[in-house]
């Protein structure tokens, strides 16, 4: 390992941080090169590495960080599918690229207090169309949020509109 340990290398937990900010502020495509970059190199290199260099490599006592791998589920679970806990329920803001994910994406058996969610997300972008809780129409604006009373097992569709 170099000398410039913390200089010139890509870390995944910052890159996580990052990608959250983007999506934070509605940064789609800023958002969707974070992650795609990320999992590139994952499946590149079949591993969490603790860091990689630029040209992605890392050493192989850095690889398997679980450190590394947080910050991809940040991505995913705050970013992609916008989830932020509030003192008074769970807050729903997806940021979905239709480049990577032109489809329908699912996220099953979300544990949150006492409910268990399946949440799908339809459509791409950020702005949220329309929330609804085993099928009925929720009111929230722009970022819906679930009532922390709920109990059990729940399904959320949220549609995106660009």
């Amino acid at each position: 390992i170099s000398l410039y340990y913390h200089d010139g290398r890509l870390w995944p937990f910052v890159q996580g941080y990052f990608a959250m900010a983007a999506a934070k502020h509605r940064k789609v495509d800023i958002f969707a090169h974070s992650l795609q970059a990320l999992k590139d190199l994952v499946v590149k290199s079949n591993t969490f590495a603790e860091f990689y260099e630029l040209n992605g490599t890392f050493p192989l006592e850095r690889s398997r960080q679980l450190w590394s791998e947080t910050g991809y589920l940040a991505m995913i679970y705050q970013g992609l599918f916008g989830i932020s806990y509030d003192v008074d329920g769970l807050r729903i803001s997806p940021v979905k690229p239709e480049s990577i994910f032109p489809d329908d994406i699912i996220l099953k058996n979300f544990k949150y207090r006492d409910m268990i969610l399946n949440i799908t997300v339809k459509g791409s972008g950020y702005q949220v169309a329309s929330l609804k809780i085993d099928g009925k129409k929720q009111r929230g604006g722009s970022t819906p949020k679930l009532p922390r009373e709920l109990k059990g097992r729940h399904v959320v569709d949220i549609e995106l509109k660009i």
